[in-house]
């Protein structure tokens, strides 16, 4: 998931992580030693832990009973990436919302990670809800991710990352500028406009020779 606003019910048969993982991650399940929450996944996971408490990384919250969830539970979550902002609910018994994660700025897929052979999740169903969104707030979400994808492009050292922020930011600008002509706010369109000629004169720059 790239963009929009995402709900995913689901019924879990173990303990351990579940939430939403950078998309190029592959093949957790047959890698348990490399355990997500270390600090080298620091904004690239945004788990909750069936103990009660939130990571990205090594970054975890301090424990909570409210948050906790055990076999057999079934829980909502709620992925919304014009705010960055994961939420998760439990739908066993008495209904609550366990928490909240944020800082979700990249492709992300939903994941768990589980610590026995057998452990699994069951996805009961995944509804797409972007329509709800209005155009202007997806515009402003677009803007903000395209400015900080090309803040992190132009510090970034190594050439490869550098690319793949500029190519982000490029994405991000041009659907904010869809999506605020389509709210008919002219002024901001043309200014997410002139930030992805920004990016193109960047990127030309540094394939100058």
């Amino acid at each position: 998931y790239e963009d929009g606003l995402h709900e995913f019910h689901v019924e879990v048969h173990c303990v351990g992580q579940i939430g939403f993982v950078d998309a190029k991650f592959k093949n957790e399940r047959e890698k348990i030693a490399q355990h997500w929450l270390n600090r080298d996944n620091i904004g690239r996971c945004w788990v909750l832990h069936s103990n009660g408490y939130f990571c990205t990384g090594n970054k975890c919250t301090p424990v909570s009973r409210r948050a906790r969830f055990a076999p057999l539970d079934r829980l909502r979550l709620v992925l919304d990436l014009y705010k960055e902002k994961a939420t998760f609910y439990l739908d066993t018994g008495v209904q609550r919302e366990m928490g909240s994660i944020e800082g979700i700025d990249r492709a992300v897929r939903l994941g768990f990670q589980m610590y026995h052979k057998k452990d699994s999740i069951v996805v009961l169903s995944v509804k797409d809800r972007s329509s709800e969104v209005a155009a202007r707030e997806k515009g402003g979400a677009h803007m903000r991710r395209a400015q900080r994808q090309a803040a992190a492009a132009a510090a970034a050292k190594d050439v490869e990352e550098a690319e793949a922020r500029w190519s982000a930011a490029e994405a991000q600008f041009k659907l904010a500028e869809e999506r605020w002509r389509e709210a008919g706010a002219e002024e901001e369109a043309r200014e997410a406009g002139a930030g992805w000629e920004a990016v193109q004169a960047a990127r030309r720059a540094a394939d100058a020779p």
